[in-house]
């Protein structure tokens, strides 16, 4: 967690918020409010002796209303405060007017100033048709003055605090420039880019609806086991490790489908559900060793990676139908 620095403000709609600083969360964040929290701007200052001396090529930064910025140490003469914060505000205010449902999710600043950070969501989350649990859109807008490069990413992690700002910014794609001169032309077209995240992110739910529409039998279950998880063929004395891996994976998604009762119906987005929900909860103790690696690798790892082969094996199959 981040303490509170002097200048530093936050406000969010998300009641588990660190950032927000003065008190409950708001139901809707404004244009106004947001800028009350980004409206100053950071200069580049040369530091001196304490007799007044410039030191060459040694500079710090200054809020301008007042206050130093928390600094981990100097900058150089080349460098350059690519996005001042209500700049980095101004970019996400002209992309939450450009799309229907987006929104404001959190606004704040941490390090004095440092770093400001803004979260973009749509809506409440959504829900596919018979799932009980929410999904989210969300894009991430940080600006690391004196911590490293401007970050744009579009993730599904809800930002509530420093580390799951963090972990927000390794998921998915994203855009990191640097702070330099040309750095402003890269900030444009990483949000031309990021437009065309948020169409993707649209796609990905109606595809998920199509799911939830469409009943899956046993045929189509079988065919999409044997893409995931095809059963390999043991000669006569090799191994049958693979096999029995194989196998069991196969068995324990079948049970979960046929014994989750959270779906009113068994559609491929409830096969689908059942594939992902045993990526997330291994049922083998090994695997459940260290729970952290496994919620990360959920997130931005392998396990990730193997939730998408499985949505594109049941939309393939369910397209097929």
């Amino acid at each position: 967690m981040v303490a509170k620095m002097n200048y530093d403000k936050g406000i969010s709609v998300l009641n588990a918020s660190q950032f927000n600083y003065d008190g409950n969360a708001v139901n809707v964040i404004t244009d106004e409010m947001a800028r009350e929290v980004m409206d100053f701007s950071i200069e580049k200052k040369p530091c001196m002796t304490e007799d007044g001396i410039v030191i060459p090529r040694m500079n710090y930064l200054r809020r301008s209303d007042g206050g130093i910025i928390d600094a981990l140490c100097s900058v150089g003469d080349e460098f350059e405060v690519t996005c001042q914060p209500l700049e980095t505000l101004e970019f996400a205010s002209s992309i939450v007017h450009a799309f229907d449902g987006l929104r404001f999710e959190t606004v704040a600043t941490m390090y004095n100033g440092g770093t400001s950070f803004i979260v973009l969501s749509f809506g409440d989350g959504y829900s596919i048709r018979g799932d009980e649990s929410k999904h989210y859109q969300n894009i991430v807008m940080v600006n690391p003055c004196t911590r490293g490069r401007l970050h744009f990413v579009t993730s599904c992690v809800r930002v509530i605090c420093q580390n799951t700002l963090a972990m927000s910014m390794k998921q998915g794609e994203g855009y990191r420039i640097c702070h330099t001169k040309n750095g402003r032309i890269m900030v444009e077209n990483a949000l031309e880019k990021i437009r065309g995240h948020i169409e993707a992110g649209n796609l990905l739910r109606q595809k998920c609806d199509f799911l939830a529409s469409k009943q899956i039998g046993s045929v189509a279950i079988g065919n999409i086991l044997d893409k995931v998880y095809p059963l390999p063929v043991v000669k006569e004395g090799d191994s049958s490790r693979s096999l029995t891996y194989a196998t069991n994976r196969r068995e324990e998604i079948v049970k979960q489908f046929e014994t989750d009762a959270s779906f009113t119906d068994k559609t491929y987005w409830s096969f689908l559900s059942a594939m992902t929900y045993l990526q997330e909860h291994p049922i083998s103790k090994q695997e459940r060793v260290d729970n952290v690696q496994v919620a990360f690798e959920n997130i931005v790892g392998s396990r990730a990676n193997r939730k998408a082969e499985f949505l594109d094996a049941v939309y393939t199959e369910a397209m097929a139908a």
